[in-house]
């Protein structure tokens, strides 16, 4: 039986849609964080999931660069 894909249409600061497949979602030190891939791209997005006020769970780019190397490094780590 093959795995449904979960694509997901977000929409960004100016308003645009886009769809993107969620590859994988995994925790580091008890935060979540997904893998994302746009159909027309090659390269896929790390980025972290927080709650919003509402307790909605919402995408946030990983603003600390130590921070997004070391949960790459451990995400490829697992995948090995």
């Amino acid at each position: 039986m093959s795995e449904e894909r979960q694509i997901h249409k977000f929409v960004d600061e100016e308003g645009n849609e886009h769809e993107f497949e969620i590859l994988d979602v995994f925790k580091v030190d008890e935060k979540e964080y997904a893998i994302l891939q746009a159909d027309d791209e090659e390269d896929a997005l790390l980025l972290r999931m927080e709650l919003d006020e509402d307790d909605n769970k919402i995408l946030v780019v990983i603003e600390d660069e130590q921070e997004f190397i070391d949960v790459r490094d451990l995400y490829f780590e697992s995948e090995e």
